[in-house]
């Protein structure tokens, strides 16, 4: 845990802490914004040997919800209040006006989600760190690098100067293109039970429905637009099939089991059910929420992107991978069976339903 939390909610804020410090002998690890599925593995293995190496004081930038990541490495945190907002992007269970005309003038889908959902000037929050000489410092990754890097892909590059240059190494990811990482790195987490049930016995669903669960390299913006009902476009990698979504409610109403339905961005309508909670995750993703409720959930179902990874590297339940389209699921049992947990595959159009009450049943 880090020493001390620092709220900060402006450019002038960061200029007016670094400031109180002696920066010549401090570490600053600035923000990232990526696929929120490689963020363990970008500070737990392709930046080990900066947090291992490096001496002096470590101080950390990170956007809210992304504490998790820091917070065991850094001795100052500061966390970016506001800097992110991604109501800017989808408001009321839609895009906002201002998403569609990023999405309208700029090619790349995802540059334009970031330069829709980011709430400061990034080149003036560089301006303030250009200011100061740091011992070592770890570039920021936003604006359009992510994409320009393929950091997506775990590409080597340079992510860190001071007294040495650092390049990030191979990973089991980038090697295998799936999912994997060292699991001589890799350490088991404990997360305190958030949910309203305060009991193990519930289980849980992810819905990632936005631009990215659609078609999005469609030259027809109607194709990766949610619309107003919140399931319209064409589907994609990551959508939850609204059909299973409705026969997995109703076979959770008719068991009397309770269900965590997560939500990020878009929501499927959800039935009035003491049995039925929703846990929308509102202006930001906040992972240690996320991994509190999947952690102590009995079952986790997902799409077998993002949120997978996360499950996988930080909790302890059993998963099934919805989809699971990039052989996901081999390396999440290799992990989870080190826990005594298992995962299973299953397709949301074809898949044998009964498959999926007889997992559910037998744990």
């Amino acid at each position: 845990m880090s020493k001390n939390i620092i709220i900060i909610t402006s450019i002038q804020d960061i200029d007016n802490y670094l400031k109180t410090q002696n920066t010549e002998d401090c570490n600053i690890v600035n923000y990232i914004w990526t696929e929120y599925g490689f963020y363990p593995i970008y500070f737990n293995e392709l930046y080990h040997e900066f947090f291992n190496t490096c001496s002096g004081k470590f101080i950390g930038l990170c956007f809210e919800g992304q504490e998790i990541l820091y917070e065991d490495k850094v001795d100052d945190l500061l966390i970016l209040k506001n800097f992110i907002d991604t109501s800017k992007a989808y408001k009321n269970n839609k895009e906002t006006e201002l998403l569609i005309n990023n999405f309208k003038s700029i090619p790349d889908r995802g540059i334009a989600f970031w330069y829709t959902l980011r709430n400061f000037d990034e080149d003036k929050y560089q301006e303030i760190i250009r200011k100061y000489r740091f011992k070592n410092l770890l570039f920021p990754i936003g604006k359009d690098l992510p994409w320009k890097l393929n950091l997506f892909s775990c590409q080597n590059y340079n992510y860190a100067i001071g007294e040495k240059i650092f390049i990030t190494p191979d990973t089991s990811w980038k090697l295998t293109n799936s999912l994997g990482w060292n699991l001589k790195l890799w350490k088991n987490y404990e997360f305190p039970n958030i949910s309203n049930f305060q009991t193990k016995e519930y289980y849980c669903i992810f819905i990632k429905n936005t631009w990215k669960t659609r078609n999005y390299s469609s030259k027809n913006i109607n194709d990766f637009l949610v619309g107003n009902n919140g399931i319209e476009g064409t589907k994609g990698y990551g959508f939850v099939d609204f059909l299973f979504y409705q026969n997995l409610i109703n076979y959770f109403l008719n068991t009397n089991k309770k269900l965590i339905i997560i939500n990020d961005l878009v929501k499927y309508p959800i039935p009035k059910h003491d049995n039925i909670i929703e846990f929308n995750m509102e202006r930001f993703f906040n992972i240690k929420n996320f991994c509190s409720i999947v952690h102590n959930s009995k079952i986790f179902l997902t799409p077998s992107t993002s949120p997978l990874d996360l499950a996988a590297y930080y909790c302890n339940t059993h998963i099934v991978c919805l989809d699971d389209k990039q052989n996901k699921c081999d390396f999440v049992n290799k992990v989870l069976n080190t826990k005594n947990k298992t995962a299973i595959s299953y397709n949301m159009i074809s898949g044998d339903f009964n498959k999926l009450e007889r997992f559910i049943a037998e744990h």
